[in-house]
């Protein structure tokens, strides 16, 4: 048998002539057989190993498989390196949520495409406010004031269609609230009046609940520190109380068409001891004076002060609510001891007809006071109840309290004939039937946005609720 020269081992990129694991300097360096690179002669054989026969050259070559193991793991190491270094940094900006507090579906990271789709819909966010400003500024000063402190933020966002030609539809949120506290409202089926403390107030659209025009200090109202204020709307004129913090007080009396200026009422004739209320009936305008336990009967043609109403017979014991209806004037009183008590007068003579109190009566720091003509609904903001009273008779109807009305401080009440509409302090709104005082429904959750509403009123077509703690207005349909 012949023995042919064996084929060369191909050159591995891992063995290398010179010192070094698997070849020493000493080892000779041969050429191979036939044409081909040089490699390394054979080393010597161990002792005790069996020999290969002549001519037979063995190969240590590193098998190539182990290499692509190795960079395998060594890629996998550097990815792993990289998303660490990814979600570390995207949770650095805040400590990341509690499992319980964690929102539906963001369990895992955000991918940082999703960071950046959100950063460019926060600056498209912004700009679109940006733009709002701007045309609320113009709007405002087409209205004949300046937009300081202005929060309207715009069209009505709803989760229906609307609003369109045909007017709201829905629940809108409106962003016309009072930026600088507790605001009060009043409608007069056209327009929707809402008054801020701090000399600012708003007049929007009651068909499409877009802004009007915004009304301002100087030259609306005179007390651009006043700490409360209250609005009433006869469909002539607008009515809005002043009530600073240095005491005194004074009346605004608007032009509801124009929201021009008619008379600033101030003085010590009309008898102002923070006015924290107000109320009018077409002929005549009664204003609640808390600190000096009085009501201001006013004109409503001349805005000439008819008499103001004082003394023990009265029962005047810090009043905070009025209502009218032509015939009758009631007064809430609210003392600092609880308990209180509520004043009914004759409308035309300004007399005293009864003064209603006592524990069947329900009274508990009654805040708020309501009527259409046959009754009278009175909010019991530390009872969490309501008294109906007959408006003819004064004689009581009956006290609504349980928790199925859903009252949780009733600051609030507006009346339009159909429906009793109680605002409850702590984000809801109670709707009750005004003929028998049955609860229809309570609304509540977080299509409506109610934050701390503290002041109601409807036309019958629309129900419109200020937020206290969102400068913001929640508008809804009368009709369920």
């Amino acid at each position: 048998m012949v023995m042919t020269p064996a084929p060369p081992c191909p050159p591995d990129p891992d063995l290398h002539p010179g010192p070094g694991p698997g070849l020493e300097a000493a080892d000779p360096v041969v050429a191979a057989p036939g044409p081909g690179p040089a490699f390394p002669a054979a080393r010597p054989r161990l002792p005790g190993t069996a020999g290969e026969p002549d001519g037979i050259i063995t190969c240590y070559v590193r098998p190539r498989q182990g290499r692509r193991r190795r960079r395998a793991v060594l890629a996998a190491v550097l990815a792993a390196t990289v998303w660490a270094g990814l979600l570390i940094w995207q949770a650095s900006p805040a400590p990341p949520l509690p499992v319980a507090a964690r929102p539906p579906g963001r369990a895992r990271p955000l991918h940082p495409n999703a960071v950046i789709h959100m950063a460019r819909a926060r600056q498209h966010r912004r700009r679109q406010r940006t733009a709002q400003a701007a045309a609320d500024t113009a709007a405002a000063a087409g209205g004949g004031g300046a937009a300081v402190g202005l929060h309207f933020r715009g069209r009505p966002g709803t989760r229906q269609p609307g609003p369109g030609p045909a007017g709201l539809t829905g629940i809108n949120i409106l962003g016309g609230g009072c930026a600088t506290g507790y605001g009060t409202i009043a409608s007069d089926s056209r327009h929707v009046w809402v008054s801020c403390p701090g000399g600012l107030m708003f007049e929007l659209d009651a068909a499409t609940g877009t802004l009007v025009r915004v009304l301002t200090e100087p030259t609306y109202l005179v007390h651009y520190a006043a700490i409360y204020t209250a609005v009433a709307a006869d469909g002539r004129h607008i009515w809005v109380t002043n009530d600073p913090a240095d005491g005194g007080g004074s009346v605004t009396e608007l032009d509801a068409t124009t929201g021009t200026v008619i008379r600033v009422l101030t003085g010590p004739s009309y008898g102002f001891n923070n006015p924290t209320a107000v109320a009018a009936d077409g002929r005549h305008v009664w204003v609640t004076n808390q600190g000096g336990n009085s009501v201001t009967e006013l004109d409503a043609t001349t805005g000439t002060v008819i008499r103001v109403l004082r003394g023990p017979s009265y029962g005047f014991n810090s009043p905070t609510a009025i209502t009218a209806d032509g015939r009758h004037v009631w007064v809430t009183n609210d003392p600092a001891d609880g308990g209180g008590s509520v004043t009914e007068l004759d409308a035309t003579a300004g007399t005293v007809i009864r003064v209603l109190t006592g524990p069947s009566y329900g009274f508990n720091s009654p805040r708020a006071v309501a009527g259409d003509g046959s009754r009278i609904w009175i909010a019991n903001q530390s009872g969490n109840s309501v008294t109906g009273l007959d408006a003819t008779t004064g004689t009581l109807i009956r006290v609504l309290t349980g928790t199925s009305y859903g009252f949780n401080n009733p600051v609030a009440v507006a009346v339009d004939g159909t429906s009793i509409w109680i605002a409850n302090e702590v984000n809801s709104v109670t709707e009750l039937d005004a003929t028998t005082g049955t609860l229809i429904r309570v609304l509540t959750g977080p299509s409506y946005k109610f934050r701390v509403p503290t002041a109601i009123t409807t036309d019958g077509a629309h129900v419109w609720v200020t937020n206290g703690n969102s400068d913001s207005i929640t508008e809804f349909p009368a009709s369920s």
